[in-house]
């Protein structure tokens, strides 16, 4: 082996890594295209859509009908097709591998949002047709 033709095989050697290099960065380049749009912020408090929470008070046909806390009873139509679920306390001994959950959460200055709670999703609702 020649010392005369070491800096030949060097060159030889790193000039696909280069080439490779090269092409990579033109590729990013002509690709960049146009700033993303930032993320919206959330909307303020009040503008958001809010649940709403009563007691059962008559459901008949397809109309379910609450009392919400001030004492106004509110009727809703629910289509035949219509699931409904039961809310209740689970412990994470009650969770298993595979079981479906969605989580709660309200806006957060130090992380964007803050989760308060999460819901088990039942079988029923996973597999409809």
């Amino acid at each position: 082996m020649s010392t005369n033709n070491l800096p030949i095989r060097i060159f030889a050697a790193g000039l696909p890594i280069l080439v490779i290099v090269l092409i990579a960065g033109v590729a990013g380049y002509v690709s960049k295209g146009t700033q993303a749009a930032p993320v919206a912020p959330l909307p303020a408090a009040e503008e958001r859509a809010t649940g709403i929470q009563g007691t059962v008070r008559g459901f008949s046909n397809d109309q379910l009908t609450i009392v919400v806390a001030d004492g106004t009873p509110m009727t809703f139509n629910l289509p035949g097709e219509s699931t409904i679920e039961h809310l209740m306390t689970i412990t994470p001994d009650d969770l298993n591998i595979g079981d479906w959950i969605n989580g709660g959460a309200i806006p957060h200055a130090d992380t964007v949002l803050a989760l308060v709670g999460l819901v088990l999703i039942s079988d029923p609702v996973l597999h409809t047709p």
